[in-house]
Parts: C-alpha cells; sequence; structure tokens
C-alpha cells in the first residue's frame, strides 16, 4: 500500500479514494482540479481529453504548481510526456472510465457540500441569473444568508468575485461551495448551464431546489437541435432534485411537470392552475405594478423592474423561497424592495429626471427585445447608446445598427471593447446598416465615456437613456491594454459632476 503526498503539509486531507477510484491505496490531496494553471500545493491533477490537447500535455505544469498526483485515463500518452521530460516523476493513478467519475471523486475530495447547505440549481435560456439573485435578495432579508454562483460573479451579493463560466468545472463547483459554506452560508442559488449539465459539471449534487427559466433557441451549435438541448436542461429535474419549481406558460415546463406532478408551478400569465401567478400587470416608467397571487392569497405590488420576463422571473424566486421555509406574506411584503442584477435591464434615474437603462445586450436580438420592452415604460423618447465588438462577427454590426433603429428615437454609435480593431472601422460597419435618412437621429462618438455624458446631457427630463452592450462589466479592451470602464460608473459620475 503506498501513499502519496507529504504528510509534512498540514493541509493535506487522507481522502480514502478507494471505493472511487477501485485502487487500495489512500492519497493524500488537499484538493483536486483540471486546469494544470489553477492547481495549488496538495492537489491531485485530473488529466482528461479537453476539446483541443489532453490534460497530460501540461502535467509539468501542473506538478510545478504543486499537484502531489495525477489522475489519469490514458498510459501510454503518460508514458509519453515522460519520455519527453525526465523530471516528470508524479505518482499517477490510472483511473478506468475517469470521466465518469469525477462527481464522486470531487465528492471524496471536498465533501457532502450540498448537505450543508440550501442547494438551489436555475437552468434555462433566459433568466437563470436574475432568479439566482432574487433568491438571494429574498433570503438575506429573512437573516438566511445566501450567495449566488453564477455568470455575473460567485459569493455574496455584495461582494462578487468574477466568474469566468455560467458554472464552473466539477472540481471549481465543489470548492466553491466548500467554501461559501465554510463562510457561514446557509443557501447558494447556483445558474446550471445545459453545457454543466451535459458535461457533468454538477455530477453528484443532490439540489433542494431545481428551478426552469424557459427553453429557447440557444447554444445548438454545440447542442445540435432543440431536443437535444432539451434533454441537457431535464437532467436537473430527475432525481437529484428534491423539489422542482416549473414555468407551466413554457411547454417544456408542462412536460417536466407530467413527471413531477409535486413540482411547483408559477404563471407570467396568470394561469389558475399555477401556484404563484402574476395578473394586471401595468408598465410605467417606475416598474410594474401587478397582483401576485400564491394560491387564495392575493397581493397588489410594484415591482422596481422592467420588463414582462422579470415578472416571471420573480414568480419563480418566490416558490424557491417559500419552498424553503419563508411564508408567503413575507414574501410578498419583501417584493417592492428587490432590485435588478447589476447591468441587466438596470434602471437608474439621471440628475435632470430622465431614466437610464444599463443592460448587457450585445446582438441585435437582444438590442431589440430590451428596447421593446422600455416602449412598454415608457412613452417619451428613447436614446440608445450602443457599440460592438472588436475581432468578432462583422455581420452583426449593421443588423445591431437596424435592430436600434426600429425601436429608438436617438441613437449614439461609439466603441464597444474594439480590441485589436480600429475603432472608428467598427463604427462605419455599424453604419451601414442605417438608411440615409435617418442619419440625422444618430452621434457618432468614438470614445465612450464622452458618448454616454453627450446622451445624458442631451435627453429630455421624462426620456429614457438605454446604454447597452457592456451590462455588468468593468473593462474596456483596447488595441494594447484593458482598461477600467464601468458604464454605471460613468452614470454616476456624470451625474455628480451635473448636480
Amino acid at each position: 500500500m503506498s501513499e502519496f503526498g507529504s504528510t509534512a503539509n498540514s493541509a493535506l486531507l487522507n481522502v480514502d479514494l478507494k471505493h472511487v477510484l477501485e485502487v487500495s491505496f489512500p492519497v493524500m490531496v488537499s484538493g483536486a482540479g483540471l486546469d494544470s494553471r489553477a492547481i495549488v500545493q496538495g492537489d491531485a491533477f485530473v488529466a482528461l481529453q479537453g476539446t483541443g490537447d489532453h490534460g497530460l500535455t501540461f502535467l509539468s505544469q501542473a506538478k510545478s504548481k504543486g499537484a502531489v498526483v495525477v489522475l489519469l485515463d490514458s498510459e501510454d500518452l503518460y508514458a509519453a510526456e515522460q519520455a519527453n521530460n525526465d523530471n516528470l516523476c508524479l505518482p499517477h493513478v490510472l483511473v478506468s472510465s475517469l470521466r465518469s467519475k469525477l462527481g464522486a471523486i470531487a465528492r471524496a475530495v471536498y465533501g457532502d457540500v450540498d448537505q450543508q447547505i440550501d442547494l438551489v440549481g436555475v437552468t434555462g435560456t433566459d433568466g437563470k441569473t436574475s432568479i439566482t439573485h432574487f433568491v438571494a435578495q429574498l433570503l438575506n432579508q429573512r437573516e438566511q444568508s445566501c450567495a449566488v454562483l453564477g455568470t455575473v460573479g460567485n459569493g455574496y451579493l455584495e461582494n462578487l468575485q468574477q466568474a469566468t463560466h455560467t458554472t464552473g468545472d466539477v472540481f471549481q463547483v465543489y470548492q466553491q461551495l466548500k467554501a461559501l459554506a465554510s463562510q457561514g452560508a446557509q443557501a447558494v442559488a447556483m445558474e446550471v448551464s445545459s453545457h454543466a449539465l451535459d458535461q457533468d459539471r454538477v455530477a453528484g449534487l443532490q439540489f433542494d431546489v431545481a428551478v426552469l427559466s424557459n427553453l429557447g433557441s440557444d447554444h445548438l451549435d454545440y447542442h445540435r437541435d432543440l431536443v437535444n438541448y432539451a434533454n441537457a436542461k431535464a437532467q436537473l429535474f430527475d432525481c437529484r432534485a428534491k423539489i422542482c419549481v416549473l414555468n407551466i406558460d413554457e411547454s417544456f415546463g408542462l412536460e417536466l411537470l407530467s413527471n413531477r406532478a409535486d413540482a411547483i408551478t408559477y404563471s407570467a400569465k396568470g394561469k389558475d392552475a399555477a401556484r404563484w401567478r402574476a395578473q394586471q400587470c401595468v408598465y410605467s416608467a417606475d416598474g410594474i405594478r401587478c397582483t401576485i397571487s400564491a394560491g387564495s392569497t392575493h397581493c397588489e405590488v410594484l415591482l422596481p423592474l422592467l420588463g414582462a420576463f422579470n415578472v416571471a422571473n420573480v414568480l419563480a424566486a418566490c416558490a424557491v423561497v417559500e419552498s424553503l421555509g419563508v411564508h408567503v406574506d413575507e414574501i410578498l411584503s419583501s417584493l417592492p424592495t428587490l432590485a435588478p442584477v447589476v447591468g441587466r435591464a438596470e434602471l437608474l434615474r439621471s440628475q435632470k429626471g430622465s431614466r437610464v437603462v444599463i443592460d448587457y445586450a450585445h446582438t441585435a436580438q437582444a438590442l431589440e427585445s430590451i428596447l421593446s420592452t422600455l416602449r412598454d415604460h415608457f412613452s417619451s423618447r428613447i436614446w440608445c447608446v450602443f457599440g460592438c465588438g472588436g475581432d468578432r462577427d462583422r455581420s452583426k454590426r449593421p443588423a445591431m445598427a437596424k435592430a436600434a433603429m426600429r425601436e429608438a428615437d436617438c441613437l449614439i454609435v461609439t466603441s464597444d471593447n474594439p480590441r485589436s480593431e480600429n475603432p472608428q472601422r467598427i463604427i462605419e460597419d455599424v453604419l451601414t446598416g442605417i438608411n440615409q435618412g435617418s442619419s440625422s437621429n444618430v452621434h457618432v462618438e468614438v470614445d465612450r465615456a464622452t458618448a454616454i455624458a453627450y446622451a445624458l446631457q442631451h435627453a429630455g427630463s421624462n426620456d429614457c437613456v438605454l446604454i447597452a452592450g457592456k451590462g455588468h462589466e468593468d473593462y474596456q479592451v483596447l488595441a494594447d491594454r484593458t482598461i477600467r470602464f464601468s458604464d454605471r460608473e460613468e452614470v454616476m459620475s456624470w451625474q455628480a459632476g451635473a448636480a
């Protein structure tokens, strides 16, 4: 029997992986990882075939970072790497069907993290971020400490750490959950992407609540068709979920309901069959006034949010929070205090009285959607500040201009992460989508800060200014450097100067 790793490192844990790896020795590790760049002293490096090279290609880097053992699925590749590098004397374990055992390995290393918290998983094409953030806000108001994992950041809402993926790999997820539990989190609401489900990034986790937002046409370059896409998402609602929250305005939600009759349902269209439902929605510059019902309880509320999509997101969050033990009356009384996700249809008020909306929309479809939403809320002029990213699909540039022209009254075309391209050239591509007769309503300003200031200065007191494309991002990528830049901070700065 052999032991790998140094017992001199007090951080190392004696994790018995015999039942996982079908080998007869304990492995001394403090963690595990698939990314050689993120390995730290005491970790097991798990080497798999990636989208490009095999993980064993990066074995030398993993060892230099502190890996104490490598788990692998190819003895031949390991031998080849050793032949090319005499210093790769790292203990290794050949594991059959390694990929299928990642969840079990993560659980063995990091423990039963899902048993230490209330774990909420949210999947769907849209709304995942908003639902998780609304759940966290509602629970935190009841002094039930809730963190989030997702697109705009991981951790507590007041101190989110930047995320690289909607859902990290399986070891990152377990590690993050363990860290949040140790910091006192009682619940974690996490976004679970279709990629994550298909690639077993949440393998082995037991969710207290699984939520469906909706199902649109997305990521078909990966899933190939809508059936595969739906099947990937359906995995979240199998036996791994104790409670399901389903949107019965969606045919996919009804399909899932046929297998989970015990699910909690919601409907933004006011369907009587739904446990949580919204009716009589009126949209204004201040948000959405509507009647929200839970069973026989009804309450008229003003949601300080924009868009019919957020009505559905709020209902989903209400259903989750009720399933975790919060009384309906407490939930309803908290709804007027909800805040939008930073950079997602985020509503601000300018010094002049006009409204400012910051949104992540950076495609033609998304831009047209948010502008159409603003038409429901605002009767005066709508200004749209937007640009297109450099080193990306050039065909979407005129398409975004056409979308903006259909819905906005005044356009300010500017820069948005130009990267290695000339910002002026990008803008010229955008302008090809604007009719000559409409050019009088278009203003060009290459510098994004100046463009934002121009819109805020010229907008009327009842107007709405949409600043689109960057949302929660706090940087601008230029040809030679990346600088700090936040649309939200620019608005705040302009307001301070105008006060």
